[in-house]
């Protein structure tokens, strides 16, 4: 069988995945590695992002009056069939649309790294931001997870994990993700002093303190506390330049607010503390409160410390690929000398 429509073990397969949100066969994307099905970009990136087609089992969307965002829930397909894992992901846009993109774009990610590939090597290959090699690194830290005979290697991590149609903003994300994990831990290891605050951030009906922490590039750290002074949720970014971080970093807080207090994915067993990682052991008091001295470290040129920093794992699947995607993990790499010369 040919064109469009997928062959019999794929659609076995994807009708499995999806369960009740399998669509119609003749909507559904081939899987990875399969040549079955012969479709143009454009009508393999509609597949793509079509809930019951492919990787995307079900999405929906409402308005938060609470973070003055919409938020969309995303829930990817089971593909344990496929030897990964279901996983759901959430996005905050200033429209539905952009709710919609950012969740879908967060399970395609994870379902790209999911897909680790039979019998692959221990090492994986690395590119610069201009596609050249530049050595390789473990593969245990670029799949999600990896797996060797048959088993995955944990602990996950999804730090410097990447999905865009471009791959360039592919590169950029998964860059600054890095940073921003990066900056995360040096600030937890060397004292919450080195934070720079910066007031109270307007979120919806949130009251959220922001601060920037020491990065070469601009880092924000938004935290959301009780009325005890606990940290409730937290949510971090690194960009370009300030505003666009603060601005990633009041997303992600809202995120981090919503699952803790339940009003999305309820029942779903999230643990508050476990969203907040290292974060959690700490309380709004502890943390500096006037602007004093900026400790920052100040950005050389933002722009080349994103391009320069990291090598990148290319991890994007086949039924990605076709249709114009890019999964990629942002890695460090001690092999290129060239890399870390801002």
């Amino acid at each position: 069988m040919s064109g469009a429509i997928i062959c019999d073990r794929c659609h076995k397969l994807r009708r499995a995945s999806l369960g009740e949100a399998a669509g119609p066969r003749a909507q559904m994307l081939a899987l990875p590695g399969c040549g079955c099905q012969h479709l143009s970009p454009h009508d393999a990136c509609l597949r793509l992002l079509a809930p019951g087609c492919g990787p995307l089992a079900e999405v929906s969307a409402r308005y938060s009056e609470e973070t003055g965002f919409w938020v969309a829930v995303a829930k990817g397909a089971d593909v344990r069939v496929l030897g990964a894992v279901a996983d759901v992901a959430l996005g905050l846009g200033a429209d539905v649309g952009e709710a919609v993109a950012r969740a879908s774009g967060e399970v395609l990610e994870r379902y790209g790294a999911a897909l680790v590939p039979p019998d692959s090597p221990t090492r994986i290959p690395l590119a610069r931001w201009d596609g050249s090699p530049c050595g390789d690194g473990p593969a245990a830290d670029a799949w999600l997870p990896y797996h060797r005979h048959g088993m995955p290697v944990l602990p996950v991590r999804s730090s410097g994990l990447a999905f865009d149609f471009r791959r360039t903003d592919a590169l950029r994300a998964a860059s600054c993700e890095k940073m921003e994990r990066q900056a995360i831990d040096a600030l937890l290891h060397n004292g919450l002093g080195f934070a720079r605050p910066l007031g109270s951030i307007p979120l919806g009906r949130l009251a959220v303190r922001a601060f920037t922490l020491p990065a070469p590039v601009p880092v924000a750290l938004a935290l959301l506390a009780g009325p005890s002074g606990a940290i409730m949720a937290a949510g971090a970014a690194a960009a370009a330049n300030e505003a666009d971080a603060l601005a990633e970093a009041g997303r992600e807080v809202a995120i981090d607010w919503l699952l803790a207090a339940g009003a999305v994915l309820p029942g779903s067993g999230v643990i508050p503390a476990a969203l907040l990682g290292p974060l959690a052991g700490t309380r709004l008091p502890e943390w500096p409160r006037s602007t004093g001295a900026d400790a920052r470290s100040k950005p050389i040129n933002a722009a080349r410390v994103i391009r320069n920093s990291f090598g990148f794992a290319d991890l994007t699947p086949a039924d990605i690929a076709i249709a114009g995607g890019f999964v990629t993990r942002a890695m460090a790499t001690m092999a290129d000398p060239c890399l870390m010369r801002w």
